[in-house]
């Protein structure tokens, strides 16, 4: 998807969006991709970097907008 998280934020109606820091099952991480119903997320205690698919409402708290992509 190259929606930038828009289906996400309409249906889901959270602030899903890349580049958006997030909470995901208490560990801090940073939204990379769209996946549709899901949002693909870089956790930062991943040392690996890996994207992993999220669901947008379950054990996730949205926060600020990163600076910089990683």
């Amino acid at each position: 998807m190259s929606h930038n998280c828009a289906y996400i934020r309409q249906h889901y109606q959270v602030p899903a969006e890349v580049g958006r820091h997030v909470i995901a099952y208490a560990k801090p991480g940073v939204i990379l991709v769209d996946r549709g119903h899901y949002i693909g997320v870089v956790l930062d205690e991943d040392s690996k970097k890996r994207i992993s698919n999220y669901h947008p409402t379950h054990e996730m708290q949205y926060g600020e907008l990163a600076e910089t992509r990683r």
